[in-house]
């Protein structure tokens, strides 16, 4: 950190002529007319002339439609907006929308360019700044941008007869001019100059090209704007740079991919332009404007950009972390791994029902559970992973009598979510990283319940939420242990297997706004039905199926029948095989799996879920299961017995028979499991 301060505090005199030259111009009104400059009083019967705040790091930001923001802005878009982040009102429509003057500053929450228009490259370019600038330091975005100008309509003396020349036809786009007094130009150096007020213009970010494809002349066009612009401001090239993305690459559908080969040749008519790839940024179908998520990567990689030219050092890959390639979940040496586990619910019923901690008792719930832990590893086990539950005993308030876990997003405390993540999950999943070097794969408080969930219900509305703050967390963030479950137990969905793919993939963009943590999805029935998914896969990277499995399901032998589905009791090994390839198979072709829930025991021990959750035997259930995952090659899994008797297992004299039995015989999930784990580990 102290390496980037100082390299900052370097381009910071490099570029402090950027706002103006050695004889700067007065500020100037709404109107753009020069008045006098402002004074502020010191208190001592003198005044003295104010100044721009050079922690206010300005860039001005004009082109067409993919400056201005073709795609909708999503939710997690509004979320987390940097209170240092500026957005100067320019359009005459955005004056009237917001009730503000023109050229003054309101916070940059999108749409940027006008009210109507949708997410911009500027939206990340603008956090990805503060995310790396020193604290203290503003980000101010000046916009003047405009769907399908092209690049005459910028320039100082041409925009008169582009404008004068646009047909009736296209009557929308000289409405869209008018929203600059007819002269975009002119617009945007108003603009800056008021911002010259406030701040230090540090850059410019320009986007254009598709009303001008192939145009051998456009480089020349865009230099004699530029060089208008540094005029007209009292820049200098060398201290303000210009930065000019790609338009849609030909791999993403672009139909105008030919220009860049124009945008390429533009750093040798400009030295001081840059240009930003948009490899890999998504496309619409219409083949012209990227999708959300392809205008976040772009908009960060100027922001990468701008920062290397300030003198500050950016991680080359913000997420260095498990991930997914093909079918298979990778570890951060880009080795192919699958992980075995247990779990943790931190909630005093769920910790031996009341009897260690209660309330609100941080430093109990740490203590015991760190401890149980703890005693897990010290006894041999090899645990790679764990399921972290962020149980809505630290989530919820002024729950009633009866509240029920589905009930979670009914009672969400939103305060008090935030300040146990910190407390509690936080320093949870911190233990096992540190300690064990664990992966830790979190789980949203609560379950989905059994009424049918629906598109867009209050369930997806909390998912959302709660995703948008966990995954906004600077510890969490790309960090390269952390994983996420979406749900727990979808049961029944109402809308069709496209919408409910749509359901969980507003929350993996939502998650994407802010991080690249792989995201393990849910399926239907408890978890055991992932054909929406195989008729429409989560789009995006690092992707995985979360998935349960317990005696009875997929056709499996079970002792007892599964209240859930009144299973039969005639299942076997090649039913379970037939069972899992038609329901998890059918994504595991493409994708990794988890199994986030499993457990077993022979039910003489297990009468009323003694010990386990599900009855059968390891060489009935739990045998067949692993040569199935085995056989698979990417499938991950754990055993959910309470980690308590887990702890017990090399030490379990103060428990009772039916325990004692369980954690000594083979044909429950405990022996057989920590063999197993062992295997693994020395494979």
């Amino acid at each position: 950190m102290k390496k980037i301060l100082l390299l900052f505090a370097a381009s910071v005199l490099m570029f402090a002529s950027c706002s103006k030259k050695d004889d700067p111009e007065n500020p100037i009104n709404e109107n753009g007319q020069e008045q006098n400059k402002p004074e502020e009083n010191t208190g001592g019967g003198t005044t003295k002339p104010t100044g721009p705040d050079e922690t206010f790091d300005i860039f001005l930001c004009f082109g067409q439609s993919n400056m201005e923001g073709n795609a909708a802005v999503e939710n997690g878009d509004k979320t987390n907006v940097p209170t240092g982040m500026k957005n100067m009102v320019v359009a005459k429509s955005d004056a009237a929308h917001y009730a503000m003057t023109r050229y003054t500053w309101r916070k940059a929450e999108p749409p940027l360019a006008r009210f109507t228009t949708g997410l911009t490259p500027a939206d990340y370019f603008g956090r990805k700044m503060l995310d790396y600038l020193p604290k203290g330091h503003k980000v101010g975005i000046v916009m003047v941008a405009i769907g399908g100008a092209a690049i005459e309509a910028f320039d100082k003396e041409a925009y008169k007869s582009y404008y004068d020349n646009i047909s009736d036809q296209d009557a929308w786009l000289r409405g869209y001019m008018d929203e600059y007094d007819g002269n975009p130009y002119q617009a945007l150096v108003t603009a800056a100059k008021a911002a010259q007020r406030s701040g230090v213009i540090r850059g410019i970010l320009l986007h254009q090209g598709e009303s001008n494809n192939g145009q051998a002349d456009w480089t020349e066009k865009v230099k004699k704007i530029y060089e208008d612009l540094l005029t007209d401001l009292n820049l200098t090239a060398d201290k303000c740079p210009l930065l000019v993305g790609e338009t849609l690459r030909k791999e993403e559908g672009g139909v105008c991919y030919g220009h860049n080969d124009v945008i390429a040749k533009l750093p040798e008519v400009i030295p001081t332009a840059h240009v930003i790839s948009s490899e890999g940024c998504e496309g619409k179908d219409d083949g012209l404007h990227f999708l959300a998520s392809g205008y976040r990567k772009i908009g960060k990689r100027y922001a990468e950009t701008m920062l290397k030219l300030m003198g500050i050092e950016v991680p080359k890959k913000d997420y260095n972390g498990y991930y997914v390639s093909g079918r298979f979940l990778m570890d951060k040496d880009g080795k192919q791994v699958n992980l075995h586990g247990f779990g943790q619910t931190y909630s005093p019923w769920f910790n031996e029902q009341g009897t260690k901690w209660n309330g609100e008792d941080v430093e109990g719930c740490l203590k015991y559970n760190q401890g149980l832990i703890r005693q897990i590893m010290n006894d041999g086990w090899k645990m790679t992973w764990l399921r972290l539950h962020m149980d809505p005993h630290w989530t919820t308030s002024n729950r009633p009598n009866g509240f029920g876990e589905h009930q979670s997003h009914i009672y969400f405390d939103e305060a008090k979510f935030i300040k146990y993540l910190d407390e509690v999950f936080i320093p949870m999943a911190k233990f096992c990283i540190d300690n064990y070097g664990m992966a830790v794969v979190m789980r949203p408080p609560g379950v989905c319940g059994e009424e049918a969930m629906k598109y867009g219900d209050d369930l997806q509305k909390y998912l959302l939420k709660v995703w948008s703050i966990v995954s906004a967390h600077p510890y969490i963030k790309n960090n390269p242990d952390i994983m996420f479950e979406l749900a727990n137990e979808p049961v029944k969905f109402e809308g069709g297997n496209q919408k409910y793919s749509q359901y969980f993939q507003d929350i993996v963009d939502a998650i994407r706004i802010n991080c690249d943590n792989v995201c393990w999805i849910p399926g239907l029935a408890w978890q055991q039905n992932y054909k929406p998914f195989a008729e429409y896969p989560i789009q995006g990277i690092n992707i995985g199926y979360a998935v349960h499995c317990y005696p009875g399901w997929y056709g499996s032998p079970a002792q007892v029948s599964a209240e859930e589905f009144n299973t039969p009791l005639d299942g076997n090994e090649e039913k379970f095989r037939k069972g899992w390839a038609e329901n998890v198979g059918c994504v595991a072709k493409f994708a990794p799996v988890i199994v986030t829930e499993m457990d077993w025991s022979p039910h003489e021990y297990n009468d009323n879920h003694h010990v386990a959750w599900g009855s059968s035997t390891t060489t009935a259930f739990g045998a067949p299961f692993k040569k199935i995952a085995d056989e698979y090659g990417n499938v991950s899994w754990m055993i959910f017995t309470s980690p308590h008797l887990i702890a017990k297992y090399k030490s379990h004299n103060d428990v009772d028979a039916a325990t004692k039995g369980f954690l000594e015989d083979p044909e429950g999930c405990v022996v057989a499991a920590y063999n197993w784990y062992n295997e693994y580990a020395e494979q």
